[in-house]
């Protein structure tokens, strides 16, 4: 392309400060270094994690957000350039960016059981490239990332191992949620859960990630799949996906892990917490059946200081919880298998949008989410 290897100016939404307002600002992106790629933004979606970010919530071992920052880790976007060494991706191509890594050679990439990879992990959370320098840059000062992604900029620079290839016939104005909520909610159903046919499923929370987790259930072919959730008007939705029934916990006379052991002979066989609450995450364990039930946790806690507390004799009577980061999917490898899912119909993005704005809406988009309006907001360069 004419703009490879040289600077770019492009508008971004920065986060100058912890808490503050986004600034729509005009920005410089350095061309790739060596094993880096520069990718143009077609649309991004606004997940809660970006909040998270930009609210300054640490995560221990994961991510220490750092400011200035251009967040954004759920996009798609084109192959702008890319630096010497770049062998799985060439200008021109659509790819789906990814806020973890998979490089195929570390010693945790060869293992089973873990999407984990050891590249760039330390620099990713610090929001810096391999040699501890940004690309990005607004008024002289350096801009970071959030986990090595910046999709609420029209160009960033990122590590070859965390860009996934896709086909060309995917909607890129669309399918932006293959890089967060959708792999999170299906691939916990199908690569940690392990849900069976015929199963009796129970999901806490009813956003982008729990909505994707009712579809993967669906999809596997579970005979009752629960919605649980707070806010009525999440029933619909999760109904159209997959949903069997829906409940409201406060409606009930009982803690919900009580009434789903009553219900269901000492309770379910898999169940999922989304929402990232301690308290959710321990009802959600307790209503798993003894003997084999599965509770899967992929909900991102806010608060390091609280713990789940689980009594031992569940864990002795056989029930299990596991945890799972993107769903236990391979970052690069298994995002372009699910979108061809995607293209080929049988996972629908359309239901997670709930409207399409540009970047000038970021903070309108930030205010709805902080009032659980909307399921995703994608922003369209």
């Amino acid at each position: 392309m004419a703009t490879a290897g040289k600077v770019i100016t492009c508008r971004a939404a920065v986060c100058w400060a912890k808490g503050e307002s986004l600034s729509i600002e005009e920005i410089t992106v350095d061309p790739p270094k060596e094993n880096e790629v520069r990718l143009r933004v077609v649309s991004s979606s606004f997940c809660h994690s970006d909040l998270h970010a930009i609210q300054g919530i640490k995560v221990p071992g994961l991510v220490d957000v750092q400011f200035p920052m251009v967040a954004g880790h759920e996009g798609a976007a084109v192959v702008e350039s890319v630096g010497l060494g770049v062998t799985s991706v060439a200008a021109g191509d659509s790819v789906i960016p990814l806020f973890g890594a998979q490089c195929g050679v570390c010693v945790l990439c060869k293992m089973d059981g873990t999407n984990f990879c050891l590249h760039s992990r330390g620099t990713r959370g610090l929001g810096v490239m391999m040699d501890g320098t940004s690309r990005m840059s607004c008024k002289g000062t350096p801009l970071k990332t959030f986990l090595g992604c910046s999709t609420f900029s029209e160009y960033f620079v990122i590590d070859e191992p965390c860009v996934a290839k896709i086909s060309k016939k995917a909607d890129l104005k669309k399918v932006g949620v293959a890089g967060c909520c959708i792999p999170t909610g299906v691939g916990a159903t199908r690569v940690v859960g392990k849900v069976k046919r015929g199963s009796v499923c129970a999901v806490w929370g009813l956003g982008a990630v729990g909505l994707a987790t009712i579809m993967g259930c669906k999809l596997a072919g579970a005979s009752t799949i629960i919605g649980i959730d707070v806010s009525a008007s999440k029933e619909a939705l999760g109904k159209k996906l997959g949903c069997t029934e829906f409940i409201n916990p406060t409606k009930l006379d009982r803690p919900i892990q009580e009434y789903l052991q009553e219900r269901f002979g000492g309770g379910c066989d898999f169940t999922f917490e989304s929402i990232g609450n301690v308290m959710t995450m321990k009802a959600a364990y307790e209503s798993v059946r003894p003997g084999g039930g599965v509770c899967t946790v992929l909900g991102v806690s806010s608060d390091p200081d609280k713990f789940v507390e689980v009594h031992p004799h569940d864990i002795l009577a056989g029930k299990e919880i596991k945890g799972c980061y993107f769903g236990g999917l391979r970052f690069r490898f298994d995002v372009s298998p699910l979108v061809d899912e995607i293209i080929a119909g049988k996972i629908c993005c359309d239901n997670f949008i709930t409207d399409t704005l540009s970047i000038d809406k970021i903070n309108w988009a930030i205010e709805q989410m902080k009032a659980a309006q909307g399921i995703r907001y994608v922003l369209l360069f």
